[in-house]
């Protein structure tokens, strides 16, 4: 007899898991239809709960780790959050779990309600997330990952440029400059797809 995961009655093949400080991202993902892989996919995950999210993990076949724009934020260093990650990989991985990795939007403040490029100032750590994001695209520093998903590109003005995209319309993609709006997400539908 198969055994249910007790949070989504195995409903799911993949558990979303929120591997830094910042919960939010894979919770506004988790929370919307986005695509057959993330809608179909097991929440409650929190790396600040490693016990917990190890338990969850056992009913899954994948696992989605999305880093913590909050860790950027508060200047988690680059060793650091590399080492919280492939702490995490290998935790899963020792599993059996297939593990995907994302990288991150940016972070910065805006004087206009993001509304233009002008109004933005990246923020002060993003050169931590670049670096992150730039090992998680390059594949080797977390080699035993099965794959990534690219989805700063799908929100950010260019690549590795810490600005927000804009359309002239106040907080069309952030509200904060550091979270998605709904928006956002929606861009996401069909990115998480698993193979």
């Amino acid at each position: 007899m198969r055994v249910s995961c007790p949070w989504c009655g195995l409903r799911y093949r993949a558990a979303a898991i929120g591997a830094g400080s910042d919960e939010s991202i894979a919770d506004a993902l988790v929370g919307r239809a986005l695509s057959p892989y993330l809608d179909k996919t097991c929440d409650g995950l929190r790396m600040h709960n490693h016990a917990l999210a190890l338990q969850i993990a056992a009913y899954h076949t994948d696992v989605w780790l999305q880093p913590g724009i909050i860790d950027v934020i508060g200047n988690v260093s680059v060793p650091s959050m590399t080492a919280t990650r492939q702490a995490n990989i290998a935790a899963f991985t020792a599993l059996g779990k297939r593990v995907w990795l994302s990288t991150m939007q940016p972070a910065n403040a805006s004087s206009n309600s993001w509304i233009d490029l002008a109004g933005q100032t990246p923020g002060a750590h993003d050169a931590n997330r670049v670096s992150v994001n730039t090992d998680t695209r390059g594949g080797l520093v977390y080699t035993t990952a099965a794959g990534f998903f690219e989805f700063a590109n799908l929100v950010e003005h260019a690549l590795n440029d810490g600005d927000w995209k804009f359309d002239g319309t106040t907080f069309k993609y952030t509200g904060d400059g550091a979270h998605l709006t709904a928006f956002s997400v929606a861009l996401t539908a069909g990115l998480f797809t698993l193979p």
